[in-house]
């Protein structure tokens, strides 16, 4: 009998004790849960650009893309072709002015592209080629040839301002 008694004033110790160990463990799990959420939220809203080039029947160009989940901070941008570099990419080319439907002049300090947001380095449209008393197909070709050798860098960043590799992209 001395060792239930012994035993049964432990307990009002114990059953103080015992919560309070589990509500730490509950504490220390919550902190490891939240940062790792913040991982997984942090991972998942990275921009990703890219650039695809086409010509068809129709257009000719460049456009920059931004095909990840959060918001890009374009901070830098070099265009370059023979030593000659520029932040408009229809400055490489031949052409005139005229040319070119659509393209983006980049000599503001930060460009935001949104998710899924593209812009146009440079933009021909067989339309406003015609509009101009132009051959489309003459545009085409030479744009084929002045294309290449042209070497593009992106330098962006994402709205933790963490920055991301940059994007490189010549064409060959």
């Amino acid at each position: 009998m001395d060792n239930l008694l012994f035993i049964s004033d432990y307990i009002p110790i114990l059953s103080a004790i015992i919560p309070t160990i589990t509500a730490l463990i509950a504490i220390i799990i919550a902190i490891i849960s939240i940062r790792l959420t913040n991982r997984i939220a942090i991972n998942n809203i990275k921009p990703l650009i890219s650039s695809y080039s086409f010509h068809n029947d129709n257009f000719c160009g460049v456009t920059i893309e931004n095909f990840g989940m959060g918001t890009a901070l374009i901070t830098k941008i070099i265009i370059k072709k023979n030593n000659i570099k520029t932040v408009c990419f229809p400055k490489l080319f031949s052409f005139e002015d005229s040319t070119w439907s659509d393209y983006t002049n980049f000599i503001q300090e930060v460009y935001y592209y949104r998710p899924g947001q593209k812009k146009f380095l440079g933009k021909i449209d067989k339309e406003n080629i015609k509009r101009n008393n132009m051959d489309y197909n003459e545009i085409k070709e030479k744009y084929e040839k002045e294309i290449k050798g042209i070497y593009i860098e992106i330098h962006y960043e994402y709205i933790f301002h963490n920055k991301q590799e940059p994007y490189t992209r010549d064409f060959l």
